[in-house]
């Protein structure tokens, strides 16, 4: 019923899974949060990251085949279920920068800020084994392991079963979003298991090379997040992560940007946390899931102050944070039993804009807008202050849809349901681009270039009215996501 819901059981099935196929390998190898605020003490160690434990096993290989990429950036990046590629701005040179297992919790998280690297993990023959950070560097293809995340004291026995903390160690790295750059791209915080069978949250300097542990309790860390200033830092704790019913939550933490003064600001009553976004340098917006009513419990914290700011106490069927600097920042759009409600960026005073139920929403840092899809269906789309893109050439699209602008341009894809691309714009009659599946549209920003996927990667020119459509090059592997590195 609830979409939170559903990720609960493929996590289930998939960890069930796994747990069969760790077993089969030893065989064969013979809400009411009450604020307390106690400062953690720091036992900084700061070591350069060659002087981190590795494994004794091998790492999977990563091959760089990087060559041919432009010397400048900016670069496409394209992520299939087990590789990774990129071309130059054009399309063209599309090469294969990884042939081995790694994934990133978020493809346009994973990009470093203003940079050329991109984090990649790795891990052996399951999720739960050799997991490693490391950064691929553009236009090269060059790969450098930062750390292994986990030690061979602390990596969990082949018949570890849930609740083992060296198990759920692995567990936060591996299913939960564990990294995150600072805004700047100077440092990234990330999970990792190296100092006992918990999963700890460090960060990692890009300039002086070196990783010092921020977190000093004995739960496993999770889910990293920066303000928007990098000052501060957030993340939430837990004892361990179920198998289905809920997360057993043990806090929600702060830190300064620096790493420093590990805090806790509350211990959560919900069976699981989520940090949305951020309001503002000092507050961020969190959501609770519970058993009953799934996600719900949407509000502001304040850091500083800790003042919570309740939005929506009951069930939330959506809720996204506007994150473009330039499209106020800060605004949130969230249901209610009786519609939708926008918060808009500098004001406390929430906006009800429509009275229809909602199932989805999701907010566009590229095309700075928010797609909403309601239970009657359609997909409409508004922008941050709340009104509606008089100009969107749609009202009838489903949630398998995804849709970009570019200005008063739009384009979308669809690979369930009606099977497609399309685009539509001022003087232009709405055009269907290619039959079959189509995902992933995405602009050149700077040259109004077109890019989708559709099996192959496909490109269509604003010079010649989008009527060129053509394949640039060919894509092996279920693409994932498609992004941007430095286009801006």
């Amino acid at each position: 019923m609830f979409a939170h819901n559903k990720i609960l059981k493929i996590r289930t099935i998939f960890f069930a899974f796994i747990t069969l196929t760790i077993s089969m390998a030893c065989l064969c190898n013979g809400v009411s949060n009450i604020p307390v605020s106690p400062v953690i003490p720091q036992q900084e160690s700061t070591v350069t990251a060659s002087e981190v434990p590795t494994l004794q096993q091998e790492n999977p290989t990563l091959t760089p085949v990087g060559q041919g990429l432009n010397p400048d950036a900016p670069w496409l990046l394209v992520a299939t279920k087990t590789d990774l590629w990129a071309a130059n701005p054009d399309g063209s040179s599309l090469v294969q920068l990884t042939n081995g297992i790694n994934w990133q919790t978020d493809l346009s998280r994973a990009i470093q800020p203003a940079g050329n690297q991109v984090v990649l993990l790795t891990y052996g023959a399951d999720p739960y084994h050799q997991l490693a950070l490391n950064l691929l560097s553009l236009p090269d293809g060059s790969i450098k392991k930062i750390t292994d995340l986990t030690t061979p004291q602390t990596e969990p026995a082949a018949d570890s079963a849930p609740g083992d903390p060296s198990l759920e160690a692995m567990r936060a790295i591996s299913e939960r979003t564990s990294y995150a750059w600072s805004p700047d791209g100077t440092k990234l915080i990330f999970i990792g298991a190296l100092d006992g069978s918990h999963a700890s949250v460090y960060i990692y300097d890009t300039n002086g090379g070196t990783i010092k542990r921020i977190s000093q309790d004995d739960f496993q860390d999770y889910s990293p997040s920066w303000s928007p200033d990098g000052t501060r830092l957030l993340y939430l704790s837990a004892d361990s992560f179920g198998t289905g019913a809920g997360i057993s939550m043990k806090g929600v933490w702060s830190a300064t940007g620096d790493g420093s003064n590990a805090t806790l600001l509350y211990k959560p009553t919900s069976a699981g946390e989520e940090i949305l976004g951020w309001r503002d340098n000092e507050t961020a917006v969190l959501e609770s899931w519970n058993p009953v009513n799934g996600p719900s419990n949407l509000r502001l914290y304040n850091i500083a102050s800790k003042k919570q700011t309740i939005l929506q106490p009951d069930t939330v069927q959506g809720a996204a944070v506007a994150t473009n600097p330039s499209s106020d920042p800060g605004a949130i759009l969230f249901s209610k039993a009786d519609g939708l409600y926008l918060l808009p960026s500098g004001t406390d005073q929430t906006q009800k804009i429509s009275g229809d139920q909602v199932e989805l929403i999701s907010w566009l840092p590229d095309s700075s807008i928010f797609t909403v899809q309601f239970n009657v269906g359609g997909l409409t789309t508004f922008m941050a202050d709340g009104s509606l893109r008089e100009d969107a050439p749609f009202t009838s699209l489903n949630g398998t849809t995804e849709v970009v602008s570019y200005g008063a341009i739009w384009a979308w894809t669809d690979q369930v349901d009606s099977k497609g691309a399309w685009y539509n714009g001022p003087g232009l009659d709405t055009t269907k681009l290619i039959d079959g599946p189509a995902t992933a549209p995405i602009w050149d920003l700077h040259n109004n270039l077109l890019f989708f996927i559709g099996g192959d990667l496909y490109r269509v020119t604003f010079d010649s009215h989008y009527s060129d459509t053509a394949p640039v090059a060919h894509i092996d592997g279920e693409v994932q996501a498609v992004t941007w590195v430095n286009n801006h």
